[in-house]
């Protein structure tokens, strides 16, 4: 489901597989508000004394409260209800979602090894949610290097992209060009070069359509044997015409087709 801040943007509501693209994009609108220090344990200010300063830190520190609580589900809300400035309402959201428990662990790695690309989804979607998955499990501490994402790609590919899988197979993955970039790269071509061919066959399916008139059936092949002499033997003719003429065919015209 998604909601929509103060400052008109769409983003999908907080849970729990979708923290870390959640993250990425409330950082980026707080930074449009220039409200992203209020969130900051290093960069945000502290609570001024002065009246004048004061008033324009509570609504700075209001508008990130309200902007990452509009993207939270009740559940979530209700979780930080506890808490006062948008400081530490961001610091426990971390606290769960970032949790480098083993379960965690576990459970990041099995979504990152087992990922697969569904039958709708588009090339570059696939890979940016591997590439999301790989980015949890750094987060979480794990080493997981260039190569690392090339792989868990090209694991969850379907059967038709197997030539690809072929082909980088070999090169080899211990070969300098077999990184992440050049297989993302040649996936997307792929892709690509696939829609440009089933867009062709439509084309043509298409006109195979139109050419045939309203009411005419395919052709039909007739085929008449007829004799010249009992030692030329038998001949063959074939006419192809539309199914609806065969009855009105003589046996005058038939013998003008003779072979």
């Amino acid at each position: 489901m998604e909601s929509i801040t103060s400052s008109g943007i769409r983003i999908e509501k907080l849970n729990e597989r979708n923290f870390h693209s959640w993250k990425q994009k409330i950082e980026l609108v707080l930074g449009h508000r220039e409200v992203d220090d209020m969130i900051d344990p290093i960069l945000c200010p502290r609570r001024p004394e002065d009246p004048e300063e004061l008033l324009k830190w509570v609504r700075k520190d209001k508008t990130a409260r309200m902007t990452i609580g509009l993207t939270l589900s009740d559940e979530m809300l209700e979780n930080v209800s506890h808490t006062v400035t948008a400081l530490e309402m961001w610091q426990e959201i971390c606290n769960v979602h970032q949790r480098h428990t083993l379960l965690n662990k576990l459970a990041a790695r099995r979504d990152f090894y087992t990922a697969t690309m569904k039958g709708d989804e588009k090339m570059l979607v696939y890979i940016n949610r591997v590439r999301q998955m790989a980015s949890v499990l750094q987060s979480m501490g794990v080493t997981i290097d260039d190569k690392e994402m090339a792989m868990a790609v090209l694991n969850g590919l379907p059967p038709r992209f197997g030539t690809i899988i072929t082909a980088l197979d070999a090169i080899g993955d211990d070969d300098p060009s077999f990184t992440f970039d050049k297989v993302r790269s040649r996936l997307l071509q792929e892709e690509k070069r696939s829609a440009v061919r089933k867009g062709a066959e439509n084309t043509v399916a298409t006109s195979a359509l139109l050419t045939t008139r309203p009411g005419q059936k395919k052709c039909t092949h007739v085929v008449k044997r007829t004799t010249r002499s009992r030692t030329a033997g038998r001949s063959m003719a074939v006419r192809c015409a539309p199914e609806g003429d065969l009855e009105r065919t003589s046996r005058s015209s038939a013998a003008l087709l003779l072979l």
